[in-house]
């Protein structure tokens, strides 16, 4: 299943963060089944650390979107018939604004439900 994540800047001032290492690397994603409460995290890619010193600026008010593919394996493995789950999406980065480190983070939730099978 394919999300867009999008990451908007709702500060004052540019924000300098590290746009291809979100990207490769991708939002931590917990999945938690409505119908037992059975919790599990998407895996994160594996990503070279020095991406997180090449930096995208993002100015007041502009976005970008992260897309991101939730397998079928990971929304199935609570119910190989019926999907009904949760997925808490968050995002935190180290970034820069006006010279300084700062620490952004968001996060957002939808619920995924599949069709019900047929009889």
């Amino acid at each position: 299943m394919l999300i867009d994540v999008r990451i908007l800047n709702n500060a004052r001032n540019d924000i300098a963060l590290p746009l291809d290492y979100l990207r490769k690397r991708g939002p931590v994603i917990k999945l938690t089944d409505r119908k037992t409460g059975s919790e599990s995290f998407t895996r994160p890619n594996l990503v070279d650390p020095a991406l997180q010193e090449k930096l995208t600026t993002l100015r007041p008010s502009e976005s970008v979107i992260l897309e991101w593919v939730i397998a079928e394996s990971e929304l199935r493995q609570f119910d190989e018939h019926h999907v009904d789950i949760t997925a808490e999406i968050s995002i935190q980065s180290g970034a820069k604004s006006d010279g300084r480190e700062i620490q952004v983070k968001g996060s957002g939730s939808l619920t995924i439900v599949s069709a019900e099978p047929k009889r």
